[in-house]
């Protein structure tokens, strides 16, 4: 999911997240040519060459974002040390867009750029696009986002499951100790 650019008219830059020796699986950037991904802690930037790049199943939008708005609802792509989540954001520095992370009750996107970790408090969040639920759909609750939940069930293996209407058109289930989501297949609980 390319998210940025080294320079003005530089390579593409993609998210990445790492374990970071105790420090969690920390968010950074990466792209061709870099040492592996490129992460913000501690004052430093540090590279890991065991590493992955973000990727999404969902649709996603970039919202701008200052340090008087909050980047609640943003999408969260990895965890500091105390478990925290760590929201993927994008920021203007060094003549470039650069991928990098807002810890837990910051205002700032901290990105990694000529070896250190810098903070900027104007930056974009990627935010889950997810469609509104047909009006007659039956509200059992909200997700993590603030998003109606309906009522779904599905025929699955021998039985019938009975699960949750995201509002981005899937029902999701537990099923053999995993979770399943469909995209169509199944009917809704509708007022």
């Amino acid at each position: 999911m390319p998210f940025g650019t080294d320079g003005r008219n530089g390579p593409t830059l993609y998210p990445c997240r790492a374990y970071l020796d105790y420090e969690g699986f920390q968010l950074g950037k990466v792209r061709n040519g870099l040492r592996g991904c490129s992460i913000p802690y501690g004052g430093q930037e540090h590279y890991v060459t065991n590493y992955q790049v973000l990727t999404s199943t969902i649709p996603l939008r970039i919202q701008a974002v200052n340090s008087a708005t909050p980047s609640s609802g943003a999408l969260v792509g990895g965890y500091d040390s105390n478990n925290a989540p760590l929201v993927v954001c994008q920021a203007q520095y060094g003549g470039g867009l650069v991928p990098g992370k807002v810890p837990s009750g910051w205002s700032s996107c901290v990105v990694s750029y000529g070896g250190t970790e810098h903070y900027v408090s104007t930056y974009n969040v990627l935010v889950p696009n997810f469609k509104s639920p047909p009006g007659t759909v039956y509200k059992a609750g909200t997700d993590w986002n603030g998003n109606a939940l309906g009522i779904c069930n599905a025929s699955y293996g021998n039985s019938t499951q009975v699960g949750k209407y995201l509002t981005n058109g899937y029902c999701n289930f537990g099923y053999g100790g995993r979770e399943v989501s469909l995209s169509s297949g199944y009917q809704v609980l509708s007022k």
